[in-house]
């Protein structure tokens, strides 16, 4: 245990001074993004602890120096991309991070990415274009209800206990539900 935790200390200490090297080259396209990491040789065994949002990288090459490339090739509706509306601008955010350790521990790098956009003329986020109109609608609707299962008591002619009895109903042609 003092071994695994000696070497992640270890790892996570080469990325964070190797990361601040790293050739990241972010390139925002109109719905998509495209992204190509660097990764040190020492650290390409780890190639597959890099995420963008929850995607894991799209492609992965050894370069002849030994060091690592990366690719990130998404849809900004992928990834969980965050979309905020600031004015005239769409901005797209997310977060490249290095994870040498399962998820439910802290990444060891985070890389903010964010995506600007102009606002498209006339877009409206869903939540501020109340939608108005009138919906209207012809049918029927067939109700079943059985009431006592088909047994009505002869003999009791003061009281007739429904909690003991079950009870049937159903919407439709067939559809029967039992209440007890």
């Amino acid at each position: 245990m003092g071994t695994q935790l000696y070497l992640g200390v270890i790892v996570v200490t080469l990325f964070a001074t190797t990361v601040a090297n790293a050739e990241i080259k972010v390139q925002c396209e109109k719905d998509s993004i495209s992204i190509t990491l660097t990764i040190p040789s020492r650290l390409r065994q780890y190639a597959a602890r890099y995420f963008l949002g929850n995607c894991m990288p799209s492609r992965f090459n050894v370069l002849p120096s030994g060091e690592g490339k990366a690719e990130f090739n998404y849809k900004l509706a992928d990834c969980n991309f965050k979309r905020l509306m600031k004015g005239k601008r769409l901005i797209y955010k997310n977060e490249l991070t290095f994870r040498p350790r399962p998820r439910s521990s802290p990444a060891a790098y985070v890389y903010p990415i964010e995506c600007v956009y102009p606002r498209p003329k006339g877009w409206v986020p869903p939540f501020l274009n109340p939608g108005s109109g009138v919906a209207e609608g012809r049918g029927g609707l067939k109700f079943h209800m059985l009431l006592l299962n088909g047994f009505l008591p002869r003999y009791h002619s003061s009281a007739i206990i429904l909690y003991l009895q079950s009870f049937k109903f159903g919407f439709g042609k067939e559809k029967h539900h039992t209440i007890l």
